[in-house]
């Protein structure tokens, strides 16, 4: 059990609200099979899952060297964003446990945002469905930064919005929900309080994370 007294809370999108990054993998896969590129599950969990779109297809292209242009990253982003808002109407899940996490946080009026890779049209998507766009102060997505995760630009700028709501808010107000070493990089990188969930890794690969737990219902809110 960890104990933390947060004034101001941010959360990850994809595998620490919900289930999605197998729907991610899949569709990249799917895009990206007809231009010669495959990679396998574990290959995807080890070294791809965190990056954003964007730095998804770039690394791929790339070490699969193949010619990628803006004209052809901007369709398969496409193809991409239009597959998973297929996929979220179909495979939608939350994970095990967020949801008291969030009504212990709301109980304590503590104010929470999303800071995400993926894009907000994903985000919102999810959150209309399942109802929960209610609980979220906003929404920082990879689409609203010049350059998202591990960049820090993504929690900076969430610092300063909470900032406007919580006036003399300090970076140790702060607290952040991540899987991924790319998100623990750029909330780091905000110097932001970090708690790394051990969702879609193992504990190994989320060392720069202040605090590690397995599960929700280790996060005990003062």
């Amino acid at each position: 059990m960890i104990q933390i007294s947060p004034k101001a809370f941010f959360f990850d999108f994809d595998g620490v609200l919900y289930d999605t990054e197998h729907a991610h993998m899949h569709a990249t896969q799917n895009i990206l099979k007809k231009y010669g590129i495959t990679f396998t599950e574990d290959y995807y969990f080890e070294k791809l899952f965190g990056f954003d779109d964007v730095a998804l297809i770039e690394h791929l292209f790339q070490i699969n060297h193949k010619p990628l242009n803006k004209g052809l990253l901007h369709k398969l982003m496409r193809e991409k964003n239009i597959e998973i808002l297929h996929r979220i109407q179909h495979e939608l899940s939350h994970i095990d446990g967020v949801l008291e996490l969030i009504h212990k946080l709301e109980q304590k009026n503590i104010p929470m945002a999303i800071v995400s890779g993926a894009l907000k049209n994903e985000v919102e998507a999810c959150l209309i469905k399942s109802d929960l766009r209610k609980y979220f102060k906003f929404i920082i997505c990879a689409d609203m930064v010049s350059t998202s995760k591990p960049h820090p630009e993504s929690y900076t700028m969430a610092f300063e919005y909470m900032n406007k709501i919580i006036p003399n808010l300090t970076f140790n107000d702060c607290w952040v929900l991540e899987d991924s070493p790319t998100g623990l990089a750029s909330a780091k990188g905000a110097h932001l309080n970090t708690i790394g969930i051990t969702n879609t890794t193992s504990s190994e690969n989320l060392e720069l994370a202040d605090l590690i737990v397995d599960d929700y219902s280790e996060i005990e809110i003062l």
